[in-house]
């Protein structure tokens, strides 16, 4: 007890050090305690984990707006016929089909493909 009633004696002469010695210890212990119980790294997760969503958002709603861009151009015909001559290589009965190419055994395959014997 003596030992304590000298240290409050010592700080009393300083009370501003000893207040932000106090409040230091005070924040220390806080931080400690909220570290134990888990909610500082609760609430890191949750935040990572909302920064991850909020980015898998954007890219989401720039993927939707693409689908919507793309399903408003698939009213013209052109288009639609754009696509599945793309797609599925299709040719019309007039149309001439170009194949240039280097390797031998790439051209026999393509005109395999385009006239069948």
């Amino acid at each position: 007890m003596k030992a304590w009633n000298k240290l409050l004696q010592k700080y009393q002469d300083r009370p501003y050090r000893s207040l932000g010695w106090l409040s230091l210890i005070l924040i220390c212990l806080s931080f400690a305690i909220l570290i134990v119980d888990g909610q500082i790294l609760t609430v890191w997760s949750l935040h990572r984990q909302k920064k991850a969503f909020l980015i898998e958002l954007s890219d989401l709603e720039s993927k939707n707006k693409n689908l919507k861009l793309e399903v408003s151009k698939m009213e013209s015909p052109d288009y639609l016929e754009r696509k599945v001559i793309e797609k599925f290589e299709y040719l019309g009965p007039n149309d001439l089909l170009f194949v240039f190419s280097d390797d031998d055994q790439k051209m026999e395959v393509i005109r395999e493909k385009v006239i069948p014997r």
